[in-house]
């Protein structure tokens, strides 16, 4: 529901605009690139409906939100089919809690508009909620996210060396995602290195609820939801080859033994082993210690073209 609000929030604004453009073109073979430009992201909803409209008759509750849910495109469908929202739905209705957590949501404490909740504030949200869901079914949270103050120090390593100074284009692939955090946090160092270069995002995920907030999220950011794939790097990189500049990753999220494929490489999660891959520039001493006071347990990997960084 928090992924939910978000999208709620973030269209509200141009939700009128959406409707009366909706009207317009509903006819058409190909509306998608109408209605995105009328809600100013890469997603809209063609509903009639609001958080508050949908407070509105208590009596229809699970109807007009499944019509509201409805009204998304396709981008945003796919990522409610990966929370299986359908059933969350079914169990909210069964226990009689529907109407009362839309209540909650529509209060002003639940606005997660992008004027209030930025996106990186929003990753500390939806992270803590993994956190709280893994927690729930006695699971080490690791294995679904990295924690932000590891995340900034991996980036700022990766890039200590790295000519921003430059205006063009860095193309950035986390090929164990999560919720897509590192991705995020990387494109913010660099805007702050260099605030007009270009930074594009890729990234693939194999748990389903992570890969739906990372693709929610990038929609969010404005970056190219087509971007985040689904499925397990292992097997089927659907990256491999395109010529991506960067590559950041925690093999905290890697089961099994090591995996070689293209020009990058992701290493197992205990333990943590080089082999067969070459060149490769380790980083120095200084940069070891200060980075093994924070990392305590697991494995982390950053592997920038041929630099590889191990703990």
């Amino acid at each position: 529901m928090t992924v939910v609000k978000r999208f709620h929030d973030c269209l509200l604004p141009t939700h009128a605009a959406v409707q009366e453009q909706y009207q317009k073109v509903k006819k058409l073979a190909v509306i998608d690139g109408f209605l995105t430009r009328a809600s100013g992201y890469q997603f809209y909803n063609t509903s009639k409906f609001t958080f508050d409209l949908l407070l509105a008759d208590p009596d229809n509750i699970e109807t007009n939100f499944r019509d509201y849910l409805a009204g998304f495109s396709a981008n945003v469908q796919d990522v409610l089919a990966k929370f299986d929202f359908d059933n969350i739905i079914k169990r909210m209705v069964e226990c009689n809690s529907l109407y009362l957590v839309i209540k909650e949501f529509a209060s002003p404490k639940g606005y997660l508009g992008p004027d209030k909740i930025s996106a990186v504030d929003c990753g500390y949200i939806f992270e803590d909620l993994v956190k709280r869901f893994s927690e729930s079914y006695d699971e080490e949270a690791g294995a679904h996210f990295t924690s932000r103050d590891i995340i900034y120090l991996m980036t700022d390593i990766l890039l200590s060396d790295a000519d921003l100074s430059q205006a063009g284009n860095v193309t950035v692939y986390d090929m164990a995602m999560g919720t897509s955090q590192m991705l995020s946090c990387m494109e913010e160092r660099i805007h702050d290195l260099n605030e007009d270069i270009e930074v594009t995002c890729f990234g693939q995920e194999l748990n389903p609820a992570t890969y739906a907030i990372a693709k929610a999220d990038m929609m969010i950011r404005g970056g190219d939801p087509n971007n985040m794939r689904f499925g397990d790097t292992l097997s089927t990189d659907q990256f491999m080859n395109t010529g991506i500049s960067t590559y950041i990753g925690s093999t905290e999220k890697v089961e099994i033994g090591e995996y070689m494929q293209g020009n990058y490489n992701i290493y197992a999660k205990k333990p943590c082993r080089i082999r067969k891959c070459a060149p490769i520039r380790y980083f120095n001493d200084a940069d070891h210690s200060l980075v093994m006071q924070y990392i305590h347990a697991g494995s982390t990997c950053v592997a920038p073209q041929n630099r590889h960084f191990c703990v």
